[in-house]
């Protein structure tokens, strides 16, 4: 199936009734009763003014700003607003003007009906000039010339201020809790909520797919095509940002699927760093019959993103290995990595555990040997101290760090994996940060760090991940374990693994996201 993109004009009709808008209950109403049936007629109102609305009863300045990203989301161009004081002020220069116009035609008529002066008996030509001068100033005095020009000059500044006020210099557009949405007619749109405290002025533009992939769209976007990964197919333009001042919340993008890019589930959101490409992500949305769209939420806005088709790489396989198991070689080669257990968090940033009696690297393997680190029992008990020692305190962060680089680097290992449970809501960012100082270390010293989250609960609209950040933790680990359901029922057509798949698969990226399933199940 495929869909219509922003490039086609739709030219949404102005007949389209209200209740169509998928505007909030309270505000719908408001409209109803005040007899706005159609966007026609909102469209006039907001031509006559935003005060217009405004002056309704319960329709305040965040219900405007909703009507119009309403308006803006069905493809309906806004007016222009004019400088609210700009009328006033013209009229009341224009009223002078006139004034002084109606003056300087009394006092005309006055020296009409007085007697000729006595001619001077000579003229000297050194007189002449001002002899000039008063006569021009009898045909157009410089009064006139003045207010006229002082009106022109007022008006100029007043619009240049509230068109700059709106789309600020070169094109940029003030993105805000006011103004909450910015889109560009290719298919993206930037947008913030009501909540919004932040503001931002944006530059949206695009580089067609074409001339980005021919190489005629600049020598920097060349190397990016020549960066580009095997695995990534370019499927849209490529939409550039430009924006003045800082987030200080996250900012959602919106970006249509793109036509000819099925199956949407494997399409992704990258951005080009400069260097290299980076994953930005992107949820699909297909609850709106023709209008399917990728969103994510950044709290730093990228210079670009472009919507990528995912190609499936070499699957990469991993198991779990107690004392006792099978020899990692009964599984045929087809193992890429092995977790050896027996290691438990410590004091002090320690571990408990032999690290004699696991399983150690061979040279020449075909696989790679992480040793899986637990704050939890076989029986399932759970060491919450301990964590929280390491999440709060420094000292015991750092020696635990200090620990685990240490013994990668004693024993071989190619790195290590975390498997810490009982994180609580409140420690969502103490982990985040430990996680990612352990990250760095391991990454300087070329070793890997796998991390297993315990499974998300489902909650309207998503999942509950607890205290594991999955976008946070998945931007700086190299691989996220997430435990999928044992049950075959699960696993059916529109079932529980699927849904969490396609809203993992916007939260953490896809290469790095592995699913933890029972051999056994």
């Amino acid at each position: 199936m495929s869909r219509v993109t922003g490039q086609q004009d739709t030219r949404p009709s102005p007949d389209l009734p209200i209740t169509e808008l998928g505007l909030p209950t309270r505000i719908r109403n408001i409209l109803l009763r005040a007899g706005f049936s159609s966007v026609g007629d909102v469209l006039a109102a907001l031509n006559r003014g935003d005060e217009t609305l405004t002056s309704l009863e319960g329709f305040g300045s965040r219900s405007l700003a909703t009507l119009k990203a309403c308006l803006q989301e069905h493809g309906f161009p806004l007016p222009i607003e004019a400088p609210p004081a700009l009328d006033s002020l013209a009229i009341a220069l224009a009223r002078e003007l006139h004034e002084l116009i109606a003056m300087e035609r009394e006092e005309v008529a006055e020296e009409q009906v007085l007697p000729p002066p006595p001619q001077p008996e000579a003229v000297s030509p050194l007189s002449r000039p001002e002899v000039t001068v008063s006569t021009y100033r009898k045909v157009f005095p410089f009064r006139y010339l003045l207010v006229g020009l002082s009106v022109v000059a007022v008006a100029l500044i007043l619009i240049s201020l509230s068109l700059l006020g709106r789309l600020g210099p070169a094109g940029y557009e003030v993105l805000d809790a006011t103004h909450s949405s910015v889109s560009h007619p290719d298919g993206v749109t930037l947008r913030v909520d009501e909540t919004f405290t932040g503001r931002l002025r944006v530059r949206l533009s695009s580089v067609p797919r074409l001339n980005l992939l021919e190489g005629s769209a600049g020598r920097e976007l060349r190397r990016a095509v020549e960066a580009l990964p095997t695995h990534l197919t370019v499927k849209s333009p490529l939409y550039q940002f430009r924006a003045r001042g800082k987030a200080t919340q996250p900012v959602v993008i919106d970006v249509l699927v793109p036509n000819e890019a099925e199956p949407w589930e494997t399409l992704d959101l990258y951005t080009w760093t400069g260097q290299r490409w980076e994953w930005v992500g992107g949820e699909l949305h297909t609850e709106e019959e023709g209008r399917e769209f990728l969103r994510t939420h950044v709290a730093t806005l990228p210079a670009n993103v472009v919507v990528m088709q995912t190609g499936a790489p070499a699957p990469r396989i991993s198991t779990a290995w107690e004392a006792g198991d099978y020899a990692v070689e009964a599984a045929g080669g087809v193992v890429d990595e092995v977790n050896p257990l027996g290691l438990l968090l410590g004091l002090d940033g320690g571990f408990t555990g032999d690290p004699n009696s696991l399983l150690q690297p061979v040279a020449g393997a075909a696989y790679e040997v992480l040793p899986r680190l637990r704050n939890w029992a076989p029986d399932g008990t759970v060491n919450r101290g301990l964590l929280l020692d390491v999440l709060t305190l420094s000292e015991v962060q750092e020696a635990h760090i200090a620990n685990l680089v240490q013994l990668c680097r004693e024993r071989g290992y190619a790195g290590v994996e975390l498997d810490y449970r009982g994180v609580e809501a409140q420690q969502r960012e103490a982990y985040t940060r430990f996680v990612a100082a352990l990250a760095e270390a391991l990454h300087a010293e070329g070793k890997r760090l796998s991390v297993v989250v315990e499974r998300p609960r489902p909650v309207e609209g998503g999942w509950d991940t607890g205290g594991y950040d999955w976008r946070a933790l998945g931007a700086v680990v190299d691989a996220l374990k997430v435990p999928f359901p044992g049950s075959p029922e699960a696993y059916e057509e529109g079932g529980e693994a699927q849904r969490l798949l396609a809203w993992a698969v916007g939260q953490v990226n896809r290469y790095k996201l592995h699913m933890l399933v029972s051999s056994l199940s």
